[in-house]
């Protein structure tokens, strides 16, 4: 399989439990970049907005102990339903800076968007050196 330009994963990231199993999807997505070209993920800070704090589900309403979590894991509803809760992960600034320090063979930068669409994501850029 050929190598690519550009490795995306927007909206992906934030529902992959455990911060070892994201470095793992990581590590396997630059694997797929040439040199020269770049990975671009989306990093999901939901908690840092207020729209989103009545969104959040107690873990133990479906059987989980709180520390089965990691730090910034949660449980959202989805549209309104609390009955069908999904996994999302928070990113925080120190995750994000562990997260661009574990990725290797590369150069990182952080780029945050301010526009009104998309005001809660980080996006890590990753590019391969040649």
């Amino acid at each position: 399989m050929p190598l690519a330009t550009t490795v995306v994963a927007w909206g992906v990231l934030h529902h992959i439990p455990g911060f070892d199993t994201r470095m793992q999807l990581l590590q396997r997505l630059t694997c797929q970049v040439e040199p020269g070209g770049s990975l671009s993920v989306s990093l999901w800070q939901f908690r840092d907005h207020p729209r989103f704090a009545s969104r959040e589900i107690d873990p133990a309403t479906v059987g989980l102990a709180a520390g089965e979590l990691e730090p910034g894991d949660a449980l959202l509803d989805w549209q309104g339903d609390r009955d069908h809760p999904r996994y999302c992960h928070h990113f925080s600034t120190e995750e994000i800076a562990r997260i661009a320090e574990g990725l290797e063979g590369g150069r990182t930068e952080l780029r945050q968007t301010p526009g009104a669409a998309d005001r809660y994501n980080a996006y890590l850029v990753w590019t391969r050196g040649r």
